[in-house]
């Protein structure tokens, strides 16, 4: 598995599924015997075979990676990265369906060629936390990958992710923004003082339809 890269359409899946058993079971709670007898006037015509327009269905999807991490530049790596996954129907619910959690320790590594004024570069082993996780199908697992912050074409504070198949890449970009349906932007972070690293995509609450 790809560490950064979820399918939005399997984080949708996953989500709708639990709403739409609460809806069915509003449902079924509504149901109630008819008030009068049915009609027994002949139907004025044929019944129409064409499928009624779907209307969209919406949803306030959070699918967002964040870390933080203890940093000596060229020496030590030592932090925490979780990955959280909810679709809810109303923003600020905070009920989540998945929440991965890792414990990373790093190594200095090369920095990327195109990641200019680097300020760190670690290759990164991830030890899957199953204790403090909530994972209900088993997707947690240990990972190796890479980090390094420094300017790209992007911006400055780019995080670039490394991998062994797919080599290095630009992630997030602090103050990158993606905008909702709802008109909410959802803006990445990216900030390292020297010591202290932390990062987020931003992808809380994120409206959108399915």
């Amino acid at each position: 598995m790809n560490a950064k890269f979820w399918s939005l359409a399997a984080v949708i899946a996953m989500g709708t599924a639990c709403l739409d058993d609460e809806e069915k079971a509003e449902e079924e709670e509504e149901t109630s015997e008819p008030t009068s007898e049915p009609s027994t006037e002949e139907p004025a015509g044929e019944p129409s075979t064409e499928e009624p327009a779907a209307e969209p269905s919406y949803a306030y999807i959070t699918q967002s990676y964040a870390g933080s991490a203890t940093i000596v530049p060229d020496t030590s790596y030592e932090g925490v990265e979780s990955l959280s996954i909810g679709v809810n129907d109303t923003a600020g619910t905070g009920n989540l369906q998945m929440e991965l959690i890792w414990n990373i320790v790093g190594a200095p590594a090369e920095a990327p060629a195109d990641c200019a004024d680097c300020l760190f570069s670690f290759d990164l082993n991830l030890t899957f936390d199953a204790a403090a996780s909530t994972d209900p199908d088993g997707s947690g697992s240990d990972m190796t990958f890479s980090y390094a912050v420094g300017t790209s074409s992007y911006g400055e504070n780019t995080l670039f992710y490394g991998s062994a198949d797919y080599g290095w890449s630009p992630w997030l970009v602090d103050g990158n923004a993606n905008t909702d349906l709802a008109g909410t932007e959802h803006a990445a972070e990216v900030s390292f003082d020297g010591t202290n690293f932390t990062y987020t995509d931003g992808t809380v609450d994120f409206y959108y339809y399915y």
